[in-house]
């Protein structure tokens, strides 16, 4: 394992808290040989594992603490990981027939992951909740859960009037999820990261993750034309760190990003919380994300869509786009001795964020320079300002 390459072994579990149902065929070798070996004492003493516990699951075939199994395993020269029928954690929560080692590199395992940070929970006790009025986004948490970790065991309830379900399982699932880097507790408090894995994943994969967590935290606004992720953070906090990685992820994909801290609001239940926001504006990268995402949410999904065909409608004429653009931060320069984003966005009628990547645009083509850089007195930022050259 580990949240470097997304696989969890056996050898990753915590040994004294799993235990495990063999197949059959093992117990029965099993007891075979300590026949023929002679005295159960000596085996227990070669094992390190009480004599009392070995007589006690050769008599009824109960489970076997992870730990114990895996001795006996070796010392028989068995695989431990064919040799498995079922487990369960300390706290119940049964696995039966399971896919060990557990595989997230797949594009089934990189959603799981996604719903985890989106809509879903993993609390300090390790239970594992998820949480979505949608149905096909539900189905799809259960049936890619099962493609990693075999037959599962969950409960699934619906809110009271409302349509939103709720699925929880088991510490024992959580336990598996928390070795991918995956850290337990409230998001909006202990600011999670995506597991590095991700980020190794090939473009197909990390797609999958994307679509995941734009179904469960992601919007399209025709409007603003723009696609938006917004994650929580309490307000002690300088950044989102999954809005962070989000960023780094797009550029992975050639898809650039802009980042906003958009106020926050009130918590009754200890520090205030800041909202951050990630947006996409490029109509070519949204054209590219239409392509290759694979969203489950059809309102989300329909309005990308028209988000992408309505674009030609609110464009200025190519061949006129610099010349125009560049009149109008001349215009404001004319005042202010320069200009800033945030002026130029109200002037052009544009979002905040394409804006800024237009004027990022210009900046490295040489059309405009900067002459002060973002700076901040602690409590709010102050844009950048710049000068047509």
């Amino acid at each position: 394992m580990n949240d470097l390459n997304g696989i969890v072994t056996l050898n990753d579990l915590p040994e004294k808290e799993i235990f495990v149902e063999t197949k059959p065929e093992f117990r029965k070798d099993l007891c075979q040989t300590l026949k023929q070996r002679g005295n159960i004492k000596r085996i227990s003493r070669e094992t390190q594992v009480s004599d009392r516990i070995l007589y006690h699951w050769l008599d009824d075939g109960s489970m076997l603490r992870l730990d114990i199994f895996k001795k006996l395993a070796i010392l028989f020269g068995k695989n431990s990981e064919q040799e498995i029928l079922s487990f369960r954690g300390s706290n119940g929560g049964k696995i039966k027939n399971p896919k060990i080692p557990f595989d997230f590199t797949t594009k089934e395992g990189s959603r799981v992951v996604a719903a985890i940070l989106g809509d879903g929970c993993l609390d300090k006790k390790y239970r594992l909740f998820y949480t979505n009025s949608n149905s096909k986004s539900i189905n799809g948490f259960i049936n890619e859960m099962k493609k990693i970790f075999g037959d599962i065991e969950f409960d699934i309830r619906k809110k009271s009037d409302s349509n939103v379900k709720i699925i929880s399982l088991a510490p024992v699932y959580g336990r598996v999820i928390s070795k991918l880097g995956v850290i337990p507790g409230k998001k909006v408090v202990i600011n999670p990261k995506i597991p590095k894995f991700i980020f190794k994943l090939n473009e197909e994969k990390i797609y999958s993750f994307l679509s995941q967590i734009i179904d469960d935290e992601g919007s399209a606004s025709i409007p603003s034309r723009h696609i938006r992720i917004k994650f929580a953070t309490i307000e002690t906090e300088i950044q989102s760190n999954i809005v962070s990685d989000l960023e780094r992820l797009f550029l992975k994909l050639g898809i650039e990003t802009t980042i906003y801290q958009i106020g926050g609001y009130e918590s009754s239940t200890g520090i205030d919380r800041k909202n951050w926001q990630i947006e996409i504006h490029s109509f070519e990268q949204l054209k590219k994300l239409l392509f290759n995402l694979r969203l489950r949410d059809n309102e989300k999904k329909q309005k990308l869509e028209k988000l992408v065909n309505s674009i030609h409608t609110f464009q200025y004429p190519k061949k006129k786009c610099t010349e125009i653009y560049l009149s109008k931060m001349r215009k404001i320069q004319e005042t202010k001795s320069f200009f800033t984003s945030q002026d130029l966005y109200r002037e052009i009628d544009r979002s905040l964020g394409h804006t800024q990547n237009m004027i990022h645009k210009y900046h490295s083509k040489g059309l405009v320079k900067k002459i002060i850089n973002v700076s901040s007195d602690g409590t709010r930022f102050y844009p950048a300002k710049y000068m047509v050259i």
